[in-house]
């Protein structure tokens, strides 16, 4: 299985000058305080994410707005639920938490 899911493409890690060396470590598998698995490339892909998403949230085209076409070759944004169009798509920040549901590593679970 780790085979199947190890081709699968992860969450995009945007390291930068203010990625926090939590994030560096996850991605250079070092070990993670509490855990006593050891996670796959991929795991650690994703965690990092999650981590990215918590500690460094971003602004995000609100995904409630739909693009439109208007006659004059003009794009709009239409939110519609409220028929609320707008001539610039607004921006919302990202939420923060989620769910990640993958396979453990080598041992499957966590120390407490």
């Amino acid at each position: 299985m780790a085979e199947i899911y190890s081709d699968l493409p992860s969450p995009h890690i945007s390291p930068d000058h203010t990625t926090s060396s939590l994030i560096y470590n996850v991605l250079s598998g070092a070990d993670i305080y509490g855990m006593r698995s050891k996670l796959y490339p991929y795991q650690s892909r994703s965690v990092a994410a999650m981590i990215q998403k918590e500690t460094q949230p971003v602004d995000i085209p609100d995904p409630l707005f739909i693009s439109i076409m208007g006659i004059d070759g003009n794009e709009f944004f239409l939110q519609p639920a409220t028929m609320e169009i707008l001539q610039e798509r607004p921006m919302v920040q990202q939420n923060r938490g989620g769910v990640l549901c993958e396979e453990l590593g080598e041992r499957d679970a966590w120390s407490s």
